[in-house]
This record gives structure tokens, C-alpha cells and sequence, in this order.
């Protein structure tokens, strides 16, 4: 399992009610992920819960993470762009220092 997060936090990081809490939860997730600490399965589990902290409905929590990930050559590239195309407080970090935007991502995230 995780070495940076429990395993019960891991289950239930989406449905923590706290937006602070839930974003420093995704963050430590994200540092085993980078790390290589997760199974098969885990990673699965993670790149979902990504996802749905990339879609959060607190603007912070989106932010506090998008910050977190945002220089990581680990990080997908569906997930940066995602970010890119946010709120300024979301996509400013991940386009200014992700290395898995390419030229035609930003150049897509301009013309939408």
C-alpha cells in the first residue's frame, strides 16, 4: 500500500467534507503515485481520484492539487490539459510548468 497516505484516507479522499483536507489527501496520494508506491490496482484507483479532485466542485481544492502536480512528468496528459483549460488559479501553474504539454495542447487550449 501508499506510503505517504493511509489506507483508509485513500478510500474515501473524494468524500472528505473538508476542501483543504481533501486537496493535502490528493497531494499525498499523487506523492506515492509519483513515487512508484502503488499496485496495479492502487494506480487505477489514484488515476480516478484524479480525476474527480480535478473536477472538484472547490476551486481551492482543484488549485491546492493543480499546484501540487503540476511540474510532474508522471501526470497524464488528459489530466494536465483538463487543468490547463480551468480557472486561471487552476491552469496558470499547470501551464506555466508541465512538462507534458506540448505545443499542440497549448495551442488546442487557445483555440477552445
Amino acid at each position: 500500500m501508499a506510503t505517504f497516505l493511509d489506507s483508509e484516507d485513500f478510500e474515501r479522499i473524494v468524500d472528505e467534507p473538508d476542501a483543504v483536507r481533501r486537496a493535502g489527501l490528493a497531494c499525498r496520494l499523487y506523492a506515492d503515485f509519483e513515487a512508484g508506491a502503488l499496485d496495479g490496482k492502487e494506480v487505477r484507483a489514484a488515476l480516478s481520484i484524479f480525476r474527480a479532485i480535478a473536477r472538484d466542485r472547490k476551486v481551492e481544492t482543484r488549485a491546492r492539487f493543480a499546484r501540487f502536480v503540476a511540474a510532474s512528468r508522471k501526470l497524464t496528459r488528459d489530466l494536465a490539459c483538463h487543468m490547463a483549460a480551468d480557472v486561471p488559479h487552476v491552469a496558470v501553474p499547470v501551464i506555466k510548468r508541465s512538462p507534458v504539454l506540448d505545443d499542440g495542447s497549448l495551442v488546442d487550449l487557445c483555440a477552445s
